[in-house]
């Protein structure tokens, strides 16, 4: 039974925000689930998320893709074609699919065990608005991180929208998705911005 049938170029840029941290194997994984109008494909690190829309995806039963470094290599985008990740399996699924599946590439395919873990309440930390009132510090290298990602992914610009409480919401007109980027705390920065004396 095909349980997924998604973009693969969506499968490695969402690779880059899985944790590698062996004490939060729940997010060690990427989810995939269904929405109104194709599939969702969800990863986060604790600091920053992307969530990205495939309107041609289907997905039957919300699944956490185990990440490998073979998975990522074969689903990285080529010029010639645009790949096909699925995921089969004989298994009947809950609400969840867990245990074991095929992940097919093209002509290329993998064994895998889809764990029976708990994916944050994404959704949650998604702000409604975001004005950028306030000055809000980010960690550079995450920052480039969602750039390299959007870029990849065809973006000329990225828009980042933050305010002092809420996550900032990195987004492009050319990406079907978007990204989120938490403060980082405990920085002092100045409340308020002048033009350097040195202009």
């Amino acid at each position: 039974m095909q349980l997924v049938k998604i973009n693969a170029s969506l499968i490695h840029a969402a690779s880059a925000y899985c944790s590698k941290d062996q004490h939060r194997p729940y997010l060690q994984s990427i989810r995939l689930e269904s929405c109104n109008d194709g599939a969702l494909v969800i990863a986060t690190n604790g600091s920053t998320m992307i969530v990205l829309h495939d309107p041609d995806g289907l997905v039957v039963h919300p699944i956490l893709l185990p990440v490998s470094t073979e998975i990522i290599r074969a689903a990285k985008p080529s010029r010639k074609e645009s790949k096909i990740l699925s995921i089969e399996s004989d298994v009947v699924a809950g609400s969840q699919f867990t245990g074991a599946a095929i992940v097919r590439i093209q002509d290329t395919s993998f064994d895998v065990v889809c764990p029976n873990l708990t994916f944050p309440q994404w959704r949650g930390v998604i702000p409604n608005e975001v004005s950028s009132a306030e000055p809000v510090n980010f960690d550079p290298a995450l920052v480039k991180t969602v750039s390299d990602t959007f870029s990849k992914l065809g973006a000329e610009s990225i828009h980042i929208r933050s305010n002092d409480t809420n996550a900032a919401v990195i987004e492009s007109h050319q990406v079907d998705g978007f990204a989120l980027l938490m403060p980082k705390r405990g920085d002092d920065i100045n409340q308020t911005w002048q033009q350097p004396a040195y202009l």
